[in-house]
């Protein structure tokens, strides 16, 4: 028992660092903006409260504006460099953290010591921790704030208090409140740390399940398989054979690979890996798609241009988001009444203006445009029986359906691949009219397909 538990704890902790990287990740891309922006409103502070400074009859610029741009550069050059170059690492995240704390010095230093530029002191160390979810940066910037007030307090009030007589009393005053949202903040970094673990480990045990349960029924699977294929050769020899054990055999071998599409998504979903990508030409992506899904009576239509741009994406990855698209383009078609389904004529808003050709139960599009400089737009359309509305905000969660059968993780694993490829997923639909789902992904140069 204990092997299989050491398994799912390792990784979760594999899944948890990889959450932890993105976060801090995206923290310090965040921080790197903001400390551009705080060294421009340092610069525009500077110039509006003290542009001049006098003595007699000469002026000159203030030496605050030159405190501003060149402290300021000093304050915000490392950190940025750091951010960008190397967002994940801890020395990035805690220098961050000092140069943000040393702005709301400055800022306090560029207003006087107004009181409402301290606030500047609680936003960020806020900022830092909800961030980063790191409570361990709060240690440096809180020391510095504190040693900042202490000494400014008693060798320059004006620069931090706005007064020349403040007393320690000010500084305790000022130390009381950074401490009391630090233990907040600590505690909420501690839940968030908490939830961030429980849900890595949430998502190794659905893994460990999903490859437990894969293995278990893939074989039975199989064997089914084989001795439908067995019994059809043996059976179908005779010339007498009963119509409805033809059909029978017919539906087992239908389920067993309906069971088998089933398993594969759960798999897929459970432990999708990081997609690879390379130049696909869009077009034949489609084609491979709709050679692969069973679309008997409806039509499916790739209109894709022959000269598109290529994409470049995971291949497999992004054939099985197409082919997901159009499952259930002709999955919600087929289930449309017979009388849609052969005259439709579309809600002239492009959301099922898929009107099905004579003689066809339906229709699925698939058009597509951008590429290169453009970003790329795919949309896949059908005439078919729409999503209720109070559905929509739903239709990307795991095992989220409106149909009676399936998984509801053709979408999820949809959202999924498509954002790990840095793209977004839209999703435009009418009960009774048809539904048109738009896959963009950003613009990549690349040559023509």
């Amino acid at each position: 028992m204990s092997e299989p538990t050491q398994t799912v704890a390792d990784r979760a902790a594999v899944i948890h660092d990889k959450l932890l990287d993105r976060i801090h990740r995206r923290a310090s891309h965040v921080f790197a903006v903001l400390m551009v922006v705080q060294w421009i409103c340092g610069i525009v502070v500077s110039l509006v409260l003290s542009p001049r400074a006098w003595e007699g009859k000469v002026q000159s610029t203030h030496i605050h504006v030159y405190a501003a741009i060149f402290l300021g550069a000093a304050i915000s050059s490392l950190p940025i460099a750091l951010a960008v170059t190397r967002p994940a690492w801890v020395v990035t995240r805690h220098v961050v953290a000092v140069a943000q704390i040393l702005w709301s010095a400055l800022l306090i230093h560029l207003t006087g010591g107004r009181i409402e530029t301290h606030f500047h002191v609680f936003g960020s160390l806020a900022f830092l921790a909800f961030l980063y979810r790191d409570w361990r940066i709060l240690i440096g910037p809180t020391l510095g704030v504190a040693a900042d007030h202490f000494i400014r307090g008693v060798f320059w009030p004006e620069s931090v208090y706005g007064t020349p007589n403040a007393s320690l009393l000010r500084f305790a005053e000022h130390a009381f409140w950074v401490v009391f949202e630090d233990a907040v903040l600590i505690v909420a970094c501690i839940d968030s740390s908490r939830e961030l673990r429980d849900g890595a480990r949430r998502r190794a045990e659905l893994e460990a399940l999903a490859a437990s349960v894969g293995h278990e029924l893939r074989n039975p699977l199989a064997s089914i398989r084989s001795a439908t294929n067995y019994l059809t050769k043996k059976l179908g020899a005779g010339k007498d054979l009963d119509p409805k054990v033809a059909g029978m055999l017919a539906v087992i071998d239908r389920e067993v690979e309906r069971g088998g599409r089933i398993i594969a998504d759960l798999m897929r979903y459970a432990r999708a890996r990081p997609p690879v990508a390379e130049p696909c030409p869009l077009r034949q992506l489609v084609d491979e798609a709709v050679a692969s899904v069973p679309h008997d009576g409806i039509a499916i239509e790739n209109h894709v241009p022959e000269d598109i741009p290529l994409l470049s994406v995971d291949r497999p990855q992004f054939r099985d988001v197409i082919v997901h698209l159009l499952r259930n383009g002709v999955e919600a078609t087929s289930r449309q009444q017979p009388a849609h389904a052969t005259n439709g004529t579309g809600n002239g808003n492009g959301t099922g203006n898929a009107p099905a050709t004579n003689g066809a139960k339906g229709r699925v599009v698939v058009t597509a445009h951008g590429g290169g400089r453009s970003p790329w737009i795919l949309k896949v359309i059908d005439d078919g029986i729409g999503i209720p509305a109070q559905s929509l905000p739903n239709i990307f969660d795991p095992l989220f359906t409106t149909k009676t059968t399936g998984t509801g993780l053709g979408l999820a694993i949809v959202d999924h691949v498509v954002r790990a490829h840095r793209g977004r997923v839209a999703v435009e639909s009418f009960e009774g009219k048809g539904t048109t789902i738009t896959v963009e992904l950003p613009a990549i140069e690349a040559g023509p397909s």
